[in-house]
């Protein structure tokens, strides 16, 4: 025993060794790592949100703000303001009255101020003491804008001047000004500049949930945001006790630490490149250290439970390892003195299952003691069997050992004689079941078979009336219906055959349940069934449909029958104490007026119900053949459609865009036809949305625009962009945008080339979508225009967040604004478009005076008839390089 112990002992010493140490030491430098780990990520954090920050301002207010003044101080009607303002300088008669012009530049200024919430204020100023701005100028006292400092260093230099923030003496709020001169040739006009809110800006700052606060100082060292010290707003930094802001260059992009005016605080530092502005953000260092403490304290709690446990587990192991070899041992000395009876045997197999040196051993012994054990009892179990041998039992107890047993040729003997035994006594078994159930089946009672009969009667009778009738309401069924019309038909009457549907009947379903809505038709069919008399024969047609023959009926008697339908059937219904009213569609045809044909009348009926169905529900409408005309007329679309996508039907036109500076062709519209027909993609289109075939066509149509740009290439030509025109359900040919790029790699042309023209209606639904889609297009090089522009519900709102590049004037717009002899509406709109970086597309133009009017008012391209028509692509590389101009 003492050995045991010891080599347990000695188990348990070696383990605790092998893993603790290393394991300590691993956890200490892991520890350290951890610590360093953190506090750099939290400085680099900071410094991220200082970045994110600085981009934020610089593009969405200094930015915005630079692009608005350089556009205005280029615009014709600031260019000409000269000589057309009033002046201030000297208001002793009176405030002059805004005239024409001013109105035109206020509604400008006041549209762009509307557009950008943080636009205060835009004013201009002219060399003649003339002055505007919005919000309106109504001076108290005489006003020179000359005099200004604004003004001076605006008109003295040819850039932008931004001053440093200050607060404005009416509102108190602290802003920016932007300035810049106007000029035109030599000639001084003027200073045109505005003023931007910075409060809304900093309030987001100061509410943002970040650790502590920031610091934002101007290049010139004044603060502009501290909400931990307010007092230094619009203060020098050398005005401020600390130091610390003094040299803040240095740690431009790091974070640091001034223990003598900060302490416990880490300091990050961040300078805008784009407008010099300096922020230094101030935070807690003790969250930094609360973060490394929970980490820490986690570790340690993780290392003293991994501890326990590993020390449990050594113990087990131990004990695993030197508790069979005890075992073990005692066993073989009591095998050394043959005795096998003295113990169990599972506690040798317990460990036979193990693939080390114990489990070879205790199988050995295992095995050893089980041949012993079998022996003995087999000769016991023999002799037993031979006494009990028993011809009724079911199962035998047959003798088994194995096959290296020396007794095994005596067990195979008596086994084969019992088997022999047992079978036949089966068949005999079997033979008396069979004889007891051939007796059972002739004493059948005839009364039984009588009943039998009985109900097979009833089953018949009933499978005669649901072979005529339908189930749920009982009324007549349609074959029915069919043998009544025909007979009617038949025997020379005249009547009309109505066909109604319940409208939102899906809907019913859906939301109630379908026992719900049999109820609802079992209520329906017995209100039809009140109308019911020998002339009116009503029917379940199927579904939530009724079909009813009215014989002798003209339309005069079928209005009345109609009107008498309606009232009983628009009548409250309750079911399940829910009360509602039931609305239907009608659709009637009539015989022999329309046709004797049973199956063309009922599809007139089902013709004229559809179209009630697309109009406004709950009316009725009469057959016609012009209703049959739009009907085929679709039919014959659909077909031509789908006979065009399956054999190459579709060919592509091209119109040109001309640039209006240059007279060359900037890029191609890509416009779709169907070979050998004339009809309008005004009307092909619309069905084609209708049954969906346009998310095929729009595939059709990419390639085919690909593979004309590869031919071009091909042939020497300097590739131009191709638009395509994108219909709204495309949005959901999820596999689109994969299609367009794999398209444009396997025919070697770059996406760049492509051009998707969308319309406003593209926004009607999911939006989220849509606007995901677009940004997918534009991160692969893919331009967006924004096609119609002018029609439907254009806004000027879509300019502000839309990921778009061009957008096009339609036709109606053009000539709208054109005809008249002021073009300012139509020159603003272009120049808001020029400052969103928006390229101006003019569609449908025609005559050589709007093309003037166009390149007056500074627009970027024209497209239409009047420098070509859409060509076929062998007539476009005639025209390919030709100057229009």
């Amino acid at each position: 025993m003492k050995k045991n112990n010891s080599l347990k002992f000695k188990l348990i010493i070696i383990l605790i060794l092998g893993f603790i140490i290393p394991y300590f030491i691993g956890t200490q430098i892991i520890k350290s790592t951890i610590e360093k780990d953190i506090y750099d990520n939290y400085t680099e954090n900071y410094i991220q949100i200082l970045k994110d920050l600085t981009t934020h301002i610089d593009n969405f207010v200094i930015d915005t703000s630079r692009n608005i003044i350089d556009t205005l101080s280029v615009s014709d009607i600031i260019i000409n303001s000269k000589g057309n303002l009033n002046s201030y300088t000297d208001i002793s008669g009176g405030l002059p009255e805004m005239n024409d012009y001013e109105t035109r530049i206020f509604n400008l200024f006041k549209n762009i101020a509307e557009n950008f919430d943080n636009i205060t204020l835009i004013g201009l100023g002219t060399e003649n003491g003339e002055y505007i701005e919005y919000p309106l100028f109504r001076p108290e006292n005489s006003y020179d804008p000359r005099t200004r400092e604004w003004y001076r260093k605006a008109l003295e230099s040819d850039s932008l001047i931004i001053t440093n923030p200050y607060k404005t003496k009416v509102t108190g709020e602290l802003v920016i000004t932007f300035s810049k001169s106007v000029k035109h040739a030599d000639d001084k006009i003027g200073v045109i500049g505005c003023s931007v809110s910075l409060d809304n800006i900093l309030k987001t700052i100061n509410e943002s949930q970040i650790d502590g606060y920031i610091n934002i100082i101007s290049p010139e060292g004044l603060f502009i945001n501290s909400p931990g010290n307010n007092e230094w707003i619009l203060k020098s930094v050398s005005e401020i006790p600390p130091d610390t802001f003094s040299d803040i260059e240095k740690y431009n992009g790091y974070s640091f630490e001034d223990n003598k005016n900060f302490p416990d605080k880490i300091l990050t530092a961040y300078i805008s490149e784009y407008n010099g502005w300096q922020y230094v953000s101030v935070t807690d260092k003790s969250e930094v250290r609360i973060q490394t403490d929970k980490i820490l304290k986690l570790i340690n709690t993780i290392f003293i439970s991994t501890f326990i446990v590993v020390l449990i587990l050594i113990i087990i192991i131990s004990d695993k390892l030197a508790g069979p070899i005890l075992i073990i041992a005692s066993k073989i000395e009591e095998m050394a003195n043959f005795n096998f009876f003295s113990y169990k045997n599972e506690n040798l197999k317990k460990y036979s299952v193990r693939k080390d040196e114990i489990g070879r051993i205790a199988s050995a012994m295992t095995l050893f003691q089980d041949n012993f054990n079998e022996l003995k009892n087999n000769l016991t179990l023999v002799n037993t069997e031979i006494k009990n041998v028993d011809i009724k039992q079911k199962n035998i107890q047959k003798i088994e050992l194995k096959e290296n047993n020396p007794f095994i040729f005596i067990t195979e003997s008596i086994n084969n004689l019992l088997e022999k035994v047992y079978n036949y006594t089966e068949k005999i078994k079997l033979f008396n079941y069979e004889m007891a159930k051939k007796n059972e089946q002739l004493t059948i009672s005839e009364e039984a078979l009588r009943e039998q009969l009985k109900e097979i009667e009833l089953q018949k009778d009933y499978i005669n009336f649901l072979a005529e009738h339908d189930p749920l309401t009982e009324l007549p069924n349609r074959r029915i219906f069919y043998t009544k019309l025909k007979n009617s038909i038949d025997s020379g009457k005249r009547g009309a055959v109505l066909l109604l549907d319940i409208d939102n009947f899906k809907s019913l379903n859906d939301t109630m349940g379908h026992v719900f809505g049999d109820r609802v038709l079992k209520i329906i069919s017995e209100r039809l069934i009140e109308l019911s008399k020998k002339e009116i024969f009503v029917s379940r047609f199927g579904g939530d449909e009724f079909l009813i023959l009215c014989e002798n009926h003209g339309k005069e008697e079928t209005d009345l029958f109609i009107k008498k339908l309606f009232k009983t059937l628009n009548g409250k219904i309750t079911v399940d104490n829910a009360e509602f009213s039931i609305e239907f569609s009608l659709g009637i045809s009539f015989f022999p007026e329309d046709s004797l044909d049973i199956t063309e009348l009922i599809m007139y009926c089902d013709m004229a119900m559809y179209n009630v169905k697309s109009d406004r529900k709950n009316n009725f409408f009469y057959f016609d053949k012009k209703l049959s005309e739009s009907l085929a007329l679709k039919q014959n679309t659909k077909e031509l459609l789908k006979n065009s996508i399956e054999n190459d039907g579709f060919k592509i036109l091209y119109q040109p865009q001309i640039d209006i500076s240059t007279g060359t062709i900037k890029c191609f519209e890509s416009l779709l036809r169907i070979r050998g027909n004339s009809i309008s993609p005004s009307v092909f289109i619309p069905i084609a949305e209708e049954d969906k075939t346009i998310l095929q066509i729009g595939r059709i149509v990419t390639e085919k625009v690909i593979i004309q740009l590869k031919s071009w290439k091909d042939n020497g030509f300097d590739l131009k962009p191709i638009s395509i025109n994108f219909s709204p359900l495309q949005i959901r040919d999820t596999g689109y945008l994969d299609f367009l790029i794999s398209t444009c790699k396997k025919y070697g042309v770059q996406e760049e080339y492509i051009i998707i023209e969308i319309t406003e209606n593209i926004f009607i639904e999911n939006k989220k979508a849509t606007l995901h889609f677009l940004s997918e297009l534009r991160k692969n090089n893919i331009k967006i225009a924004i096609d119609d522009f002018g029609t439907g519900y254009s806004s000027l709102s879509y300019l502000t967040f839309l990921p778009i590049d061009i957008i096009k004037f339609d036709k109606s717009l053009c000539e709208k604004f054109l005809e008249l002899d002021d073009l300012s509406v139509i020159e603003n709109l272009i120049n808001l478009s020029h400052s969103f970086k928006l390229s101006v597309v003019a569609e449908g133009i025609e005559e050589y005076s709007q093309v003037e009017k166009l390149k007056r008012v500074k627009c970027d391209y024209i497209q239409g008839y009047y420098f070509s028509k859409p060509l076929d692509p062998e007539d476009v590389q005639n025209i390919y390089n030709k100057n229009f101009l």
